[in-house]
């Protein structure tokens, strides 16, 4: 709805019409209809016959809607702005966790390395105990305990 939408519903709300109005502002007849872009006096001087605010004539919205719209619009800016800065740390966290995933793997690897080093060390040293001989695999005297 533009301004003429409105000032005509006006003038039908008060029960008057365009003429009258432009009859009692002293405006020329017909020049509120032809005129898409009227003057801030203009606009002020009709804001004042109908006991309106300037801008309820340009968009139909009394200050309160016009305040509710904008305390919506700072809220949305206000969450808008929180959503990033928690993007912006969320990403910051994604790399300490990359780094940390890497370094993790990285001692995964070390302490693998390690593992098999002493398993192969383990397995070396049962070799060599394999070579020992044992004393139970031969005959011997059970009275003297020496080999026969």
């Amino acid at each position: 709805m533009d301004a003429i939408d409105i000032i005509k519903q006006l003038c039908k709300d008060k029960g008057t019409t365009v003429t009258q109005l432009e009859s009692d502002l002293g405006y020329s007849n017909g020049s509120i209809g032809k005129t898409k872009n009227m003057s801030a006096d203009r606009i002020y001087q009709i804001s004042q016959y109908f006991g309106v605010s300037m801008e309820y004539l340009m968009t139909g919205k009394t200050i309160t809607e016009a305040d509710d719209e904008m305390a919506i619009l700072r809220q949305q800016q206000s969450i808008l702005m929180d959503i990033n800065k928690i993007s912006q740390a969320m990403a910051q966290y994604y790399k300490e966790i990359s780094k940390c995933q890497e370094r993790l793997t990285e001692l995964k690897k070390e302490y693998n390395k390690l593992e098999a080093k002493k398993k192969e060390k383990d397995s070396d040293e049962n070799k060599e105990n394999d070579k020992e001989v044992d004393l139970f695999d031969f005959p011997f005297d059970i009275e003297n305990k020496l080999p026969i």
